[in-house]
């Protein structure tokens, strides 16, 4: 009778260790995935701005300016150049002349491909995401 009951007593104890030790694997499993969850979605959000690489301070190719000025453009890019110090604001609604007159050698707008630009302001919209870059030629 003794040795069932100290049987019964050891296999309770058996199962409670081994239910602790499960729930402490749990919770060290959830906590690692969380991190992961937390380091991985930061990750994405800096790599899911394709202008993330854009700072202030950053210098470019105007090559690189004109680039990002097209039909398609996702954001406003204003530009300041040597002979237009006030600058333009090109957008998606800017009209192919106006994105032409950023090439024009002869224009006050021209963009030169050859000249570095210096990155001087970076606007982000309420969800984070950059909607307006700055460049001024140097």
């Amino acid at each position: 009778m003794v040795k069932k009951i100290l049987t019964f007593a050891f296999g309770i104890i058996l199962v409670v260790s081994f239910i602790g030790v499960s729930f402490g694997f749990y919770n060290m499993g959830k906590k690692s995935v969380e991190n992961s969850q937390g380091v991985l979605g930061k990750r994405l959000n800096e790599y899911s701005d394709e202008y993330s690489q854009y700072s202030v301070g950053t210098l470019v190719l105007g090559e690189e300016v004109l680039s990002l000025i097209n039909e398609d453009m996702e954001v406003t890019v204003k530009v300041k150049t040597g002979a237009d110090s006030t600058g333009k604001a090109y957008t998606a609604a800017s009209s192919a002349e106006d994105i032409a007159k950023a090439k024009n050698r002869n224009g006050n707008e021209y963009i030169n491909p050859y000249k570095n630009f210096k990155c001087t302001g970076v606007d982000r919209n309420s969800n984070g995401v950059i909607n307006v870059l700055e460049f001024t030629q140097q």
